[in-house]
């Protein structure tokens, strides 16, 4: 058998405020979890994870023999969704949503690994204490987490900073892309960061948590901040709001970035290692 594992910090992360259940049993539910990926991977002909980070942990988690466990990097794309040349005229994005430049733009859910409720920190300090103007344009479905959010967000007085999407078209979400002045991802966990290649692929910088996968899947071509801290990561995007030169190189380093991982180059990774199980057993 083969067993993929995406991520294992994430289900680590947040405490008491990951869960909608009572604390009990969701670590209950999370042994649960741990004892099932242990059987699975001790068990497994090989094991497919989406970064050197997750192999990592694999190893050191589950004592798994790291020669068995294979990296098959994902992609991040949305090419071929865009809008046709006719419907850019009527379509106006920013305007449907009551979006200013210069904006920074998050695209995801909003569990507490996410971290999230210190990027909201950081908006605070860059418009209130460094003197920026830049609003924080942050995408993804509603559920109770957003919800959660969306009292934080009154709680701490950035309502005025911050521009809640919802769910939003591929074309939408391209042209937010391609928009923003930087995509910003704060995570504390991560098992390889799809919408951070999906940014560069659009020539979108990234302006990047420095922990977890980020920083294997970004290289040179991401600003690295200290997720832990709203200072470090308010001055990093301060760093990249207008400066156009910047910019233009993060730019440049993550289209270039974004064309080392495909979804074929996947999925041709994956294949061999099925047939490397099929000719050992």
């Amino acid at each position: 058998t083969v067993v993929t594992v995406h991520d294992l910090i994430k289900h680590e992360q947040g405490g008491e405020a990951a869960t909608t259940r009572s604390y009990p049993i969701y670590l209950l539910k999370q042994l649960g979890y741990r004892f099932v990926i242990f059987k699975a991977v001790r068990s497994a002909g090989a094991v497919i994870t989406p970064s050197n980070f997750v192999r990592e942990k694999v190893t050191n988690t589950f004592g798994v023999d790291p020669k068995k466990i294979y990296v098959t990097y994902e992609s991040g794309t949305l090419s071929g969704k865009e809008r046709t040349r006719e419907e850019k005229k009527v379509e106006k994005v920013l305007g449907k949503h009551k979006i200013s430049k210069p904006y920074f733009l998050y695209v995801g859910n909003v569990y507490p690994y996410k971290n999230v409720g210190r990027l909201l920190d950081a908006i605070k300090i860059l418009n209130e204490e460094m003197g920026e103007t830049a609003q924080l344009v942050l995408v993804g479905a509603g559920d109770v987490f957003r919800e959660r959010l969306e009292r934080e967000i009154l709680q701490k007085g950035v309502l005025k900073y911050v521009i809640l999407t919802g769910y939003i078209t591929d074309a939408d979400l391209i042209d937010l892309y391609r928009e923003a002045e930087a995509y910003v991802q704060p995570s504390l966990s991560e098992g390889f960061g799809l919408t951070s290649v999906e940014a560069m692929s659009l020539g979108t910088p990234v302006v990047q948590s420095d922990i977890s996968c980020l920083p294997e899947v970004g290289g040179d071509a991401a600003l690295y901040f200290d997720p832990y801290s709203p200072k470090d990561m308010a001055e990093k995007l301060g760093k990249a709001l207008g400066n156009e030169t910047l910019r233009q190189r993060l730019a440049k380093k993550g289209l270039a970035r974004a064309k080392q991982f495909s979804w074929e180059k996947m999925a041709k990774q994956t294949l061999k290692v099925y047939e490397q199980v099929a000719q050992d057993a």
